[in-house]
């Protein structure tokens, strides 16, 4: 599935948070936002697969310093499928962390699906995407730490690692602000991670925080991990291995997914001088809405090829091939 949102404030000055929640369970938060000069508003999605049957949804704001009218907008719910996946939700419940320690919410396993065979080759790289709720509960008073970043002193400091190696976040937004007004409203940081994953690899990812403060507190850390091929990451990427007779004509259809992206399909490789994509691949097709890419493989080489996609927001929807 697909969720949406976007907080908007006409005005300079107003402290707000927003969060989704799927089963009174948060999923998503937008991080403490502060508008500032052309600065009004923040847009927040998520890509989980979601289990069969009936659900709840809410969508909550909170402000703990208004200037203006607060509005929560495109509020968006979407259903989608795909083959090749794998997902995981943790959500560690509320956990009592003590003072001036380090504290695992969440030890969880999980594996990459295997290399399925197509037609056209086989799965090469899958696309991960994790997305970190944190919270210590009814106070606004969460950080987001990157490898490397120092604990700090009064403040809930969370940290994901994989495989026990600390990471560093492709997004994230603490849940604090300048003022300490209404410090009860709007809990919840907002930390997300994306990599490109190899098929059959094992994880193991730990959410921990260090509290800061001179007594205990309870946490919460709530994360979805969602793992496919055929989403299009942040990144340019293969996603598979080409492997078909030669002669063959090959197809790849792209399409918008949680957004309309420019997307871009490649094939061929790399130089070992570049003079850019002209020089370097024998086909391109780039474009937003659904785009189509075809080429037929007659005096290059299958074996020596690859393909090439980029456009995140977007989807992998065909891969076909047409044998001589």
């Amino acid at each position: 599935m697909y969720a949406e949102f976007t907080i908007y404030v006409g005005s300079s000055g107003c402290h707000f948070n927003g969060r989704v929640l799927l089963d009174d369970v948060p999923i998503l938060s937008a991080g403490g936002k502060v508008t500032a000069l052309n600065d009004y508003s923040v847009t927040r999605r998520i890509i989980f697969f979601c289990p069969a049957g009936a659900h709840t949804f809410k969508f909550q704001i909170a402000c703990w310093v208004l200037q203006g009218t607060p509005y929560i907008y495109n509020c968006y719910l979407g259903a989608f499928n795909f083959v090749d996946k794998a997902t995981q939700n943790n959500d560690s419940g509320s956990v009592s962390c003590p003072a001036g320690a380090t504290t695992t919410l969440i030890n969880q396993n999980f594996s990459v699906p295997s290399a399925r065979k197509l037609a056209v080759g086989t799965i090469k790289k899958y696309f991960m995407t994790i997305t970190l709720y944190a919270e210590r509960e009814e106070q606004r008073v969460s950080k987001i730490k990157n490898s490397g970043e120092s604990n700090e002193a009064n403040y809930f400091n969370w940290r994901l690692l994989l495989n026990d190696i600390e990471q560093t976040f492709t997004e994230r937004l603490n849940d604090v602000t300048s003022s300490t007004a209404n410090i009860t409203y709007g809990e919840g940081a907002y930390g997300r991670i994306t990599a490109l994953v190899d098929p059959s690899a094992s994880y193991n990812i730990k959410i921990k925080c260090y509290n800061g403060f001179g007594s205990a507190y309870n946490g919460r850390a709530v994360t979805k991990i969602t793992i496919c091929p055929w989403i299009i990451p942040d990144v340019e990427y293969e996603p598979i291995t080409l492997d078909f007779p030669q002669g063959s004509t090959f197809y790849i259809i792209t399409e918008p997914l949680d957004q309309n992206p420019t997307k871009t399909s490649k094939i061929g490789k790399k130089r070992g001088r570049s003079f850019g994509d002209t020089t370097d691949y024998y086909s391109t097709a780039s474009g937003t809405n659904i785009l189509s890419h075809n080429y037929t493989f007659e005096t290059i080489e299958v074996a020596n090829s690859v393909l090439l996609v980029s456009g995140f927001g977007g989807c992998i929807s065909i891969l076909g091939v047409d044998v001589r």
